[in-house]
């Protein structure tokens, strides 16, 4: 992005949030009758999930038939503690970093909690990264000095991302952010066989995990009760949602996805990820990481991927409801997220794709979205047109 670009966008997203924070607590009541009804207890859309007269939903009335059982935390810092300077090469954990508050959490506080720890923090640049994130990530690795590698594969993302828009927005925005979050394991896996690392560390939490569908997960690799993973990652990537990926990308592509057969045993990284052990709180790692003075934004408005936005507005336009919807909704149930913060995020995100389209098609952010993957607002229109039938 060039610099004139970089300083409008800032300055979008800068308004939006004031917008979510001040104004729209005063605007909804004016608009409340066009909004979808909601779970009074998570905020979950009526259109996902059926609410009683009570206000209540459905899948708050089962929780406690099912919680989330945490995996043991002295397992995962034992694995830490024995891995500090062995790794065969320069490094004992690839750590994948965002520059969200997530990824900043986990990276900090295994540099604190485990001084030993050799940690290579690994970022992806899809060409489609918040200016927010970009330099939350060099002021955190500056700030600790922590190690860090960032590679570019912009176009296998653009790829990637205008095919998940085009055949799988009828399944929700979700399946192409889990597709895309498999390349950037898959990267990380490969990059860490290679440089001899032996652990790769993720910040998925235990309740993104626990709505993951069979179907998406078809190589059997996360389970919301388990932190530590070796076994399973003796696989081959060669399918999503039943499309084969060698029909998609090119020889030089399919190299970016995982083979463990290019692999010694003994180069096998093992996927690590702790919150499944530590438990996940969304507002108190919020709080904690919003101290560190020295960053500019860590809220997710602010440093969430660009093209996230192009995909909130074709769930809302295709499904009704956003496909994150159900993951923020399970954070508000553990009470582990604000009730209140939580619904006006998605009811203005609501409004915005149903009843002010033309501010969202025609904002900053998007038309740098659709520049990039070489979209135009009919191939949008084409999209909700396609999966609406």
């Amino acid at each position: 992005m060039i610099q004139h670009q970089v300083k409008k966008l800032k300055k979008e997203l800068q308004r939006d949030y004031l917008l979510l924070v001040y104004l729209w607590p005063l605007l909804r009541k004016l608009v409340k009758n066009k909004l979808t009804k909601r779970c009074t207890v998570c905020t979950l859309n009526e259109k996902y999930t059926v609410i009683g007269d009570d206000g209540i939903c459905n899948i708050c009335r089962k929780e406690q038939q099912n919680p989330v059982i945490l995996k043991s935390e002295d397992n995962v810092d034992q694995l830490f503690m024995d891995a500090q300077g062995k790794g065969k090469g320069l490094y004992d954990a690839l750590v994948f970093f965002s520059g969200g508050k997530d990824s900043t959490y986990l990276l900090t506080t295994l540099q604190k909690k485990y001084k030993k720890l050799r940690i290579l923090a690994f970022t992806i640049d899809n060409g489609f990264r918040s200016p927010f994130g970009e330099e939350n990530v060099k002021e955190i690795c500056k700030h600790f000095g922590i190690e860090h590698l960032e590679i570019r594969p912009f176009n296998m993302f653009k790829k990637l991302y205008r095919y998940g828009f085009e055949n799988f927005s009828h399944k929700g925005f979700y399946a192409t952010d889990i597709w895309e979050g498999e390349l950037f394991m898959d990267i990380g896996r490969n990059i860490a066989a290679q440089m001899q690392i032996p652990l790769t560390v993720l910040g998925y939490t235990p309740q993104q995990l626990s709505i993951i569908e069979p179907g998406y997960d078809e190589y059997k690799l996360y389970n919301s009760s388990q932190a530590i993973y070796k076994e399973n990652q003796k696989f081959t990537r060669e399918t999503f949602l039943g499309h084969r990926l060698d029909s998609i990308f090119t020889p030089d592509e399919m190299k970016y996805w995982w083979d463990f057969t290019r692999y010694s045993e003994s180069e096998l990284p093992i996927m690590v990820l702790p919150f499944n052990a530590w438990g996940y709180n969304k507002d108190e790692i919020q709080k904690e990481v919003s101290q560190m003075s020295f960053l500019t934004k860590v809220n997710p408005m602010f440093t969430n991927d660009l093209y996230c936005q192009l995909g909130i507005y074709l769930d809302y336009k295709i499904l009704g409801y956003c496909s994150f919807e159900p993951e923020w909704a399970a954070y508000v149930r553990e009470m582990k997220a604000d009730n209140v913060y939580n619904r006006n995020t998605w009811e203005i995100m609501e409004y915005g794709s149903l009843y002010s389209e033309n501010q969202i098609l025609n904002s900053i952010n998007m038309k740098m979205v659709l520049d990039q993957l070489g979209m135009t607002k009919k191939d949008v229109s084409e999209i909700i047109r396609k999966c609406s039938r």
